[in-house]
């Protein structure tokens, strides 16, 4: 069997003298296990009237001949989705021969589910000799479903609101691609120019979500001023796809808060 040795990555800044590095070493066959959340964060989706689910990788750093089993908690402190809107099993198995699992969860759409997100965290329960990764944080959340066409293509893009005397968005045509079934994305400049920016645009029963995304400009050095979800959405209509307006809030880190920080920016999308 080959061995694979898997080390932390750390930064080390090379010195005219030699530096002896303490780094864990991760070994694939005789050293200690590291079993994790692939990711982590992830989206339960839960269909309106309806159900979901989302599959939850799990690593784990050495490889086995048998199956492995780990137990899998809900941390209740620091959970707030609804009740009877999610299943978690109590274990995940990462199959022989291998370093991934896979962990299901199903969703429901139960009274008091809806389009805000609520959290679902959850840990992987401590085994001897086996070192623990961080909890992951579920978003559960209600969406619509969307046909696999609808706003995809190219639109003209025309920004509706001017900042420092600038386009807070090029005004430009775009390729709309979708990025899953129920988000749309397209790259475009931001402000203060440079390289393209991906953004993202979450279609949730009816309103149109703006994923956050950093400008490459800082009024506050280390903050880079970042776009977000609007305070209002708004929101589309699943029959006519032709035109839409998309808002956001702009500078929601408050790099360059309280002047430049705008409510409800926004741009129009029209299909060529």
């Amino acid at each position: 069997m080959k061995k694979i040795v898997f080390k932390i990555a750390v930064v080390m800044t090379i010195l005219l003298t030699a530096c002896e590095s303490n780094e864990p070493i991760y070994d694939n066959i005789n050293g200690q296990t590291l079993v994790k959340f692939a990711n982590l964060a992830a989206n339960l989706e839960i269909n309106i009237d309806d159900v979901g689910f989302a599959d939850i990788g799990v690593e784990v750093s050495t490889v086995s001949a048998a199956d492995r089993t780990f137990g899998v908690t809900i941390d209740v402190d620091n959970t707030d989705a609804v009740q009877g809107s999610y299943s978690v099993p109590g274990t995940v198995t990462v199959p022989a021969n291998s370093y991934l699992g896979t962990l299901r969860l199903d969703g429901t759409d139960v009274a008091g589910v809806d389009t805000t997100p609520k959290t679902l965290t959850l840990t992987l329960e401590p085994v001897n000799n086996v070192a623990i990764g961080s909890p992951i944080v579920i978003s559960v959340y209600q969406v619509c479903p969307v046909p696999a066409t609808f706003m995809v293509g190219q639109y003209q893009l025309t920004n509706l609101v001017v900042r420092f005397g600038r386009e807070l968005i090029e005004t430009r045509v775009v390729t709309v691609a979708a990025a899953t079934a129920t988000s749309r994305s397209f790259p475009n400049k931001l402000l203060g120019g440079g390289t393209d920016s991906t953004v993202t645009l979450s279609l949730v029963c009816n309103e149109i979500i703006f994923g956050t995304v950093n400008s490459t400009l800082q009024c506050t050095a280390g903050n880079v001023i970042k776009y977000g979800p609007a305070t209002n959405n708004s929101t589309y209509g699943i029959a006519d796809d032709s035109a839409f307006v998309v808002t956001f809030n702009f500078d929601t880190s408050n790099s360059c808060a309280p002047s430049a920080t705008q409510t409800n920016s926004s741009f129009l999308m029209t299909r060529i």
